[in-house]
C-alpha cells in the first residue's frame, strides 16, 4: 500500500532537507574553509594552536607568494588576536586553546588592506583569533 503525502507533509520534508543541508554552523559546530568554530578547535587533539591549524586547516599555514609586489621582503602569514598583530605562524606554537571562540583566515590581498602591523609587513594571509571578551 502506497501512501501519498499532502502538501503540508511535503513542505515539512523540504524544510528539513534545506535546514540540514545549508551552510549554517550553529547546530553542527562545523565551519567553512576560512573559519574554525570553538567546537572544532576544542574537539581536535592538539598541544597548541599551531597543531590545531595544521590538522584542521593546513592551507592556512602555506605562503602562496614568496614576495609581495610592494616590497622585496618575503610575505608572511600574520597571526592576529583581534586587530593586534602577534607575529608569524610560529607564534601559534606558544598559544593554547583556552578562551578561543573561533579563528578566521584572510587571503593576502584582504589581510594587507584591512590589517596593520607595526613594521608595515606585507601579508600572504592572516589568521585572526577571536577570544572571549
Amino acid at each position: 500500500m502506497t501512501r501519498r503525502m499532502g502538501y503540508p507533509s511535503l513542505f515539512a520534508l523540504a524544510l528539513v532537507a534545506v535546514l540540514t543541508g545549508c551552510g549554517s554552523t550553529s547546530g553542527t559546530g562545523r565551519s567553512g574553509a576560512d573559519t574554525l568554530t570553538e567546537r572544532e578547535i576544542q574537539d581536535v587533539v592538539a598541544a597548541n594552536l599551531y597543531e590545531v591549524v595544521e590538522k584542521l586547516r593546513p592551507r592556512w599555514l602555506q605562503v602562496r607568494a614568496t614576495t609581495s609586489l610592494s616590497t622585496a621582503a618575503p610575505a608572511e602569514i600574520g597571526v592576529f588576536v583581534g586587530q593586534s598583530h602577534q607575529g608569524g605562524v610560529e607564534i601559534l606554537r606558544t598559544m593554547t586553546r583556552d578562551g578561543i571562540v573561533g579563528m578566521r583566515y584572510m587571503d593576502g590581498t584582504r589581510a594587507s588592506a584591512v590589517l596593520r602591523s607595526a613594521g608595515g609587513t606585507a601579508f600572504a594571509g592572516a589568521i585572526i583569533i577571536d577570544r572571549v571578551r
